[in-house]
């Protein structure tokens, strides 16, 4: 009993280093974007601050979660693609078609996040190729797809820490 009540604390503990890497990578990911904003454009970057906070605050809550529905995951997800519409403008195309029973569905909290932060790591995007993210349930399933235009470079160095990331945390 107390060899099976240490191996359920020691899972926790490892859950719990997997959601603290996911919020600094996210942070640091926004503070570069909106530095370079802030030359750019200021009444931009002023707006883009606004609704960073606003999705900082909803991370952060999330993230003291285990498991939330896949509905709220979506709602986080609607304001992280303001954030990325104003990085990217017209090139990120995303598809949202979620069977609406699947919405009650549970999974880790910033899964689709993740998802679509590592589509925009490894591919290329441009006026010309857009990234288009599809999002969806069938079956009780969700699958996230984009078109691959991968770079060159990335797949060389890639660690997979984000999919590796989320296939550990749904193990745990």
């Amino acid at each position: 009993l107390k060899a099976e009540e240490f191996q359920k604390e020691t899972i926790k503990a490892e859950l719990t280093t997997l959601k603290n890497h996911i919020e600094p990578h996210f942070l640091f990911n926004n503070l570069n974007i909106l530095s370079s904003l802030i030359t750019l454009d200021p009444d931009l970057s002023q707006t883009y601050l606004e609704k960073f906070a606003k999705v900082y605050r909803r991370l952060l809550q999330s993230s003291k979660e285990e498991l939330i529905t896949l509905n709220d995951e979506l709602k986080f997800i609607a304001s992280y693609l303001y954030l990325l519409d104003i990085r990217f403008e017209d090139t990120i195309q995303t598809f949202i078609d979620i069977e609406s029973e699947d919405h009650t569905k549970y999974l880790p909290p910033l899964t689709l996040q993740m998802l679509i932060e590592n589509a925009i790591k490894h591919n290329v995007i441009t006026e010309v190729r857009p990234l288009k993210i599809h999002i969806s349930s069938q079956n009780g399933f969700v699958t996230v797809k984009n078109n691959l235009q991968e770079k060159k470079i990335e797949a060389r160095n890639s660690s997979k820490s984000g999919i590796n990331n989320i296939k550990k945390r749904y193990a745990y």
